[in-house]
């Protein structure tokens, strides 16, 4: 706690309203630099930056031509961050194969879009068998695909705060 006159609040208790301000935005619109903006200039800016990876990291570079399915794909992972998402399901809503769906995931993983990790388990046996979670990077290429920027305050999943967690966890040199 910080030293204060009397009547005074404490620097901690003044900063905190902005400080939770900023973090919200910062879990809704991500981290990107270009991203500090209006409104609605930050959501044309964070599409145009997933259109932009689609056409060109993922389609030019992998050479990837099923393009409906791979956005499918993104969206259904945006919509399952925090929660494990089974590859069974995934296949059986998206219209992918097995191999595909892992082929996907691979350049997903590769360009730094998401991070798959296992759940805790006490026993290893079941941790390496269950599926793995799946987190974005940065929840600023997470929240334009579902087209959900509500502010962090007003949603009822945790998956969102807890993918926030994990890559600032990474950010800061933790290795899940």
């Amino acid at each position: 706690m910080f030293l204060k006159s009397d009547g005074e609040p404490s620097l901690d208790e003044a900063f905190r309203g902005e400080f939770e301000a900023l973090l919200s935005e910062y879990v809704v619109y991500g981290g990107f630099p270009a991203v500090v903006k209006g409104e609605d200039v930050k959501i044309g800016l964070l599409k145009n930056l997933v259109s932009m990876y689609a056409e060109k990291d993922v389609f030019g570079w992998f050479g990837i031509r099923e393009v409906e399915k791979f956005g499918s794909l993104m969206k259904y992972l945006a919509l399952s961050s925090g929660s494990i998402p089974g590859a069974s399901s995934a296949c059986r809503n998206i219209g992918l194969d097995y191999r595909a769906l892992i082929s996907y995931l691979s350049v997903l993983a590769n360009t730094y879009v998401i991070r798959s990790i296992y759940t805790c388990h006490t026993n290893r046996i079941n941790e390496i068998k269950k599926a793995k979670k799946v987190y974005f990077y940065d929840l600023g290429f997470r929240n334009p695909l579902p087209r959900i920027f509500t502010p962090v305050a007003n949603r009822s999943n945790s998956g969102m705060l807890e993918n926030f967690v994990l890559s600032e966890l990474i950010l800061l040199g933790f290795e899940p």
